[in-house]
């Protein structure tokens, strides 16, 4: 989905749920997540240019400084430039090579022995971050995807997000945690505040994926709260494959 047009935001703003307007949602979310951010201070923000970090970084009045790994020719690489420049900051590149995937698998094998291939391509890429940013804290726009729909999956075969959901609480977030502190760092997540999850939830997921647009409510929201349309609207493209980290996985495993 680069771009799904504006027919499905014009009926989405009529729905009503619970007593309460989709708009009335969509500006209580804004301001939880404005807050949210505000209140890190000065950090660095893993950022592809898709909708989940833009909107962190356009909410964030200027406090997060974002950085992109990837290799060059990507997906990532051109959209976290074009989103950057829309929203006019500056933005850290971090190219990445086959040693830099080689050592970063090494290091999540360290932390999680048990870690399933499937994960191990995403995990990279946000190991790298952290690794090499500069100050102590680190924000991601982890549980995006799970809270507000953003996966493929949950339009063709599963019911809900509890699943994913589960995976994210027992497995995911916890090693995220100690590879952040195997290199001393904080690893911030604002749309895990309570208050953003507690609204996620109270969202049916036909709201979620409204006209069959994945993150409707949240593409909505940013869109509402100004985040220019072009980003808001872009199509999704998993971390381990925009960044190119995927292909470089596959040259060196054994």
């Amino acid at each position: 989905m680069t771009c799904v047009g504006m027919e499905w935001y014009e009926r989405i703003e009529k729905e009503t749920l619970d007593g309460s307007s989709v708009p009335e949602l969509a500006d209580r979310l804004h301001g939880i997540l404005r807050d949210t951010v505000r209140g890190i201070g000065a950090a660095e923000l893993a950022f592809s240019g898709g909708v989940d970090s833009s909107f962190l970084l356009f909410l964030s009045g200027g406090s997060l400084s974002p950085v992109n790994v990837s290799a060059p020719n990507t997906h990532d690489r051109v959209a976290s430039l074009a989103s950057a420049r829309a929203l006019n900051y500056g933005l850290r590149h971090i190219e990445v090579s086959e040693e830099d995937v080689r050592r970063a698998r090494e290091a999540l094998r360290s932390i999680d022995p048990q870690i399933p291939r499937e994960d191990m391509g995403f995990e990279i890429v946000l190991l790298l971050v952290v690794q090499r940013c500069e100050g102590d804290t680190v924000v991601c726009g982890q549980g995006s995807d799970e809270l507000f729909y953003g996966y493929h999956k949950f339009r063709v075969r599963e019911p809900d997000n509890r699943d994913s959901l589960r995976k994210l609480q027992d497995s995911v977030l916890p090693r995220e945690v100690k590879m952040a502190r195997m290199f001393g760092k904080e690893l911030v997540t604002p749309y895990l505040n309570t208050e953003v999850v507690e609204i996620a939830n109270s969202i049916p997921k036909w709201i979620h994926l409204y006209a069959g647009v994945e993150k409707a409510f949240l593409r909505y929201t940013a869109i509402r709260s100004g985040l220019p349309m072009e980003i808001a609207l872009r199509g999704k493209k998993a971390a381990q494959y925009g960044s190119g980290v995927q292909k470089i996985l596959r040259k060196v495993n054994p």
